[in-house]
């Protein structure tokens, strides 16, 4: 999301910088360079060397008097870096990307607390939902003067569906076009619920063998969720492509879209699939109601298992009902089209610092 409002602004007027917390050549390195940007590196933060990230945060605003504003996303240190920004006189803006996770963890429960911490601690607060804005700020600053929900944009006109770009995707993963494809877009992590699609899968071929589950993306979980495969016996019916830039592309080559989350701020790749023409199945308990944005989406519940999700995509399957029509216009009257929304940030950046864009 990040890099689609940076790709999208008008980068005579703002300039992103990046500061990261690994010292890991990372995904979008190359690109942030290329246009300008610079990274800089701090130590992650693990609570116990609070006071070592404290002053290796504060070293780095001492030291790059070119800032304006800081603009926080990572929220578990918040309450920390944007402290430390606001005495160098930088106008800082905490934003929230995620709803509580429903399943009480220490984890959650730490990252609760540093939530609260932040509350006061930022001159404007945002947020990708207004859910997730009052899980992490409560609904007084929510609903409050100094709160905006920034949607999670994208260019709708790249998702548009192309008949000769899906038959190249898939020519390109030796998928004939006779076969289903379900597709997920996500990071392995435990709260996009990947091992939940395996066992939808199982179950999806036991009534339907010409189907294929496609795996967009990477994460820690990447070796479990390949070893769950196996043991389930799924290996042929399993692509993980890793990390694409070709998203658009790679959805067009999709029947239908899987987005199971336990726990989401919002749910981008769902907007994302809808902008494809895509029929979606989310989870009911992790994914908010705003990232529905079309018909495309059906809500379904993950406490009932999985049965309810095979059947479903076996109906579609059946049907007409994965059909692609072009819904950039709906994208953006939805509100998720990024050159609206980098304008929109544009201008706030420039008035709230008293600058006219």
């Amino acid at each position: 999301m990040i890099m689609n409002l940076y790709r999208h602004m008008d980068r005579d007027k703002v300039q992103f910088d990046f500061l990261v917390h690994t010292t890991k050549h990372c995904f979008f390195d190359d690109e942030i360079l290329k246009m300008g940007g610079q990274i800089y590196r701090a130590p992650y933060y693990k609570m116990y060397n609070a006071l070592q990230y404290k002053k290796a945060v504060s070293a780095l605003f001492r030291d790059n008097p070119q800032w304006s504003i800081i603009h926080g996303h990572l929220g578990s240190c918040a309450c920390i870096y944007l402290r430390e920004a606001r005495k160098f006189g930088l106008f800082t803006i905490a934003h929230s990307h995620a709803i509580k996770f429903k399943d009480i963890t220490l984890k959650e429960l730490l990252y609760r607390g540093h939530a609260v911490l932040t509350r006061g601690v930022a001159d404007y607060y945002m947020a990708c939902s207004k859910q997730a804005g009052i899980d992490r700020y409560g609904k007084k600053i929510a609903n409050g003067l100094y709160f905006s929900v920034l949607n999670n944009s994208i260019d709708s006109k790249e998702y548009d569906f192309n008949r000769n770009v899906r038959e190249s995707i898939r020519k390109e993963l030796n998928l004939s076009d006779d076969i289903f494809v379900m597709g997920h877009i996500g990071r392995m992590t435990a709260e996009k619920n990947h091992l939940f699609m395996l066992d939808v899968l199982k179950e999806v071929i036991q009534h339907e063998s010409n189907v294929r589950l496609l795996f967009v993306g990477d994460g820690p979980l990447k070796d479990i969720i390949t070893l769950k495969a196996k043991e389930l016996g799924l290996d042929d019916y399993v692509i993980m492509t890793g990390v694409r830039r070709d998203v658009p592309k790679v959805l067009m080559a999709m029947d239908a879209f899987l987005f199971p989350s336990k726990n989401e701020g919002l749910g981008i790749s769902l907007v994302e699939a809808q902008a494809s023409g895509l029929k979606c199945l989310a989870s009911e308990e992790g994914i908010p109601k705003e990232a529905k944005i079309s018909d495309l989406v059906e809500f379904l519940p993950l406490a009932g298992g999985c049965s309810k999700w095979a059947n479903r995509l076996l109906r579609i399957k059946g049907t007409t009902e994965n059909s692609r029509h072009p819904m950039s216009n709906c994208v953006r009257e939805s509100g998720y089209d990024i050159v609206e929304t980098s304008q929109w940030l544009e201008h706030f950046y420039f008035e709230s610092l008293g600058i006219k864009s």
